[in-house]
């Protein structure tokens, strides 16, 4: 696997991890309105009971929001760091083709001048 076709695939699942995370807090987002309109209607109706039932759950979501938020924040240092590694290990397998082919080019060098001499 080449360098770029390494760094292209960390790049697409990068790329999908923040997609999901996204539909995640968007879902999130979705369900602490939903909860706030439940409280405001509560309120209205002079539910106080319920009303303190759903705000205390939109303030549960607003909580798993925030958790949320943190995971998708700790998933992305994750994937950088994991994409770092690869390209450090496709450099240093890159470097270690380079050499070997180097090795290679002087020895064929070296029986050439070898066969000149004789």
């Amino acid at each position: 696997m080449t360098a770029a076709a390494a760094a292209a695939k960390a790049r697409f699942v990068k790329k999908e991890q923040q997609q999901q995370q996204q539909q995640q807090l968007l879902h999130i987002i979705f369900l602490l309105l939903h909860l706030r309109a439940a409280a405001a209607a509560a309120a209205e109706a002079e539910a106080p009971a319920a009303a303190a039932t759903a705000t205390a759950a939109a303030k549960a979501a607003e909580e798993a929001a925030a958790e949320a938020a943190a995971e998708a924040a700790e998933a992305d240092l994750q994937t950088t760091h994991l994409m770092t590694y690869m390209v450090l290990l496709l450099l240093l397998l890159q470097q270690q083709q380079q050499q070997h082919a180097t090795a290679r080019f002087l020895r064929a060098q070296q029986q050439q001048q070898q066969q000149q001499q004789q």
